[in-house]
């Protein structure tokens, strides 16, 4: 699956004012249990950082990036409104629906971003 690919499902299943993007993530994970989980426990304005950050080492924004390597108190420092009551369930989400060795330390998260996350970007 390409980026571009992923925008086109994720728009094709977006619903009622609500993202595809969760769906979209789960259909390429081929997990659906996995979307369904970040339908749940990521807040909607996070889930296209989240997936494709997942699916294509695509870096993210600082509240993200500092969760994903664990460092707490810098997420905490960073997060808006929404995603400071929210760290418990997005932390949740990544050690239930998201691949080993795409998120626990900084080393481990640009590993998984030279690499282009689960479907690597192809060079021209």
């Amino acid at each position: 699956m390409t980026l571009q690919e992923f925008y086109v499902l994720a728009g094709s299943l977006s619903a009622d004012g609500k993202s595809g993007e969760s769906i979209a993530y789960g259909q390429a994970m081929n997990r659906p249990e996995w979307g369904a989980s970040m339908a749940f426990l990521v807040p909607e304005h996070m889930q296209r950082g989240v997936a494709v950050y997942i699916l294509f080492g695509i870096q993210t924004g600082t509240f993200l990036e500092n969760l994903l390597i664990g460092d707490l108190f810098a997420a905490v420092r960073t997060a808006d409104d929404i995603n400071r009551y929210k760290i418990a369930e997005i932390a949740q989400f990544l050690m239930m629906s998201a691949p080993a060795g795409s998120f626990g330390s900084a080393e481990l998260c640009e590993d998984w971003m030279n690499r282009g996350g689960m479907f690597p970007r192809e060079v021209a």
